[in-house]
């Protein structure tokens, strides 16, 4: 199991380019929007992969890829312009998502960009945030 303030200065040291991909299960107890804030703070943004109707989209095992992500895209979910934590769209991404027809398996998948700050800084930091 790993908890946001871990995952977050992880995802920060291991971006050497400046971006990645990360999914996330959706669970009745996430700390995904905990994810959101400590992120945002290390100087990452995140874009969601969404459907045309704003869904998280996805593809469970043996559906066809080309439906399920032909009209796609990365939207941004908030970040380099948002002051703190205080984000409602990351809160209904975190706490109430939407899944595509195609997305059974309910993933989210992010692409996480550094927008200032380098991975050398998280490696100093020894507590982000508590849980």
């Amino acid at each position: 199991k790993c908890y946001p303030p871990t995952c977050a200065v992880a995802t920060t040291m291991m971006l050497p380019s400046p971006r990645a991909i990360v999914a996330c299960p959706f669970r009745a107890d996430s700390p995904l929007l905990n994810f959101f804030c400590i992120a945002h703070r290390l100087g990452l943004e995140m874009d969601r992969l969404e459907d045309t109707d704003g869904n998280a989209a996805g593809a469970s095992s043996g559906m066809d890829a080309e439906e399920a992500y032909s009209d796609c895209r990365f939207v941004k979910i908030g970040g380099g312009e948002v002051e703190g934590c205080d984000n409602s769209r990351w809160e209904d991404i975190a706490q109430r998502p939407t899944f595509g027809k195609c997305n059974l398996d309910n993933v989210q998948m992010f692409r996480v960009r550094r927008v200032r700050g380098e991975s050398a800084k998280a490696r100093s930091i020894r507590r982000v945030d508590r849980l």
